[in-house]
């Protein structure tokens, strides 16, 4: 389990430092203060999420799928506009950290079931 919420604190991060380098490259006509928010928010609840699958909560981790799930056409969206735009730095970001939470998650539910076990 270690292992795992390292990963997903790893892939928090480095979702935190695509965001933060989309912001500087996003749409001028949308609110910079907005953008920030709704970032900051989405950290804010990966970080609480991450804190209780580290605790053994058992609905942190499906609910850790479940967004994972969701939010995979955006996963494929940002790759595919990397490539168009040539933001190898994006396209980088976005598969290690598609795959560190791909990892995580298996770790989790795989090998790590007994963590979420009742006690």
């Amino acid at each position: 389990m270690t292992i795992a919420v390292w990963l997903l604190w790893t892939e928090l991060f480095l979702n935190a430092a695509g965001s933060w380098i989309s912001v500087s490259k996003g749409p001028a006509n949308v609110p910079l203060a907005l953008v920030v928010a709704i970032q900051l928010f989405f950290i804010s609840i990966s970080a609480w999420l991450n804190y209780k699958i580290w605790v053994g909560r058992n609905w942190a981790r499906i609910t850790g799928l479940v967004l994972t799930v969701i939010f995979l056409p955006l996963t494929f969206s940002t790759l595919k506009e990397s490539s168009r735009t040539a933001d190898t730095l994006m396209a980088v970001l976005t598969v290690l950290t598609f795959a560190l939470d791909a990892v995580a998650l298996y770790l989790v539910f795989v090998p790590g079931r007994k963590w979420f076990a009742k006690r």
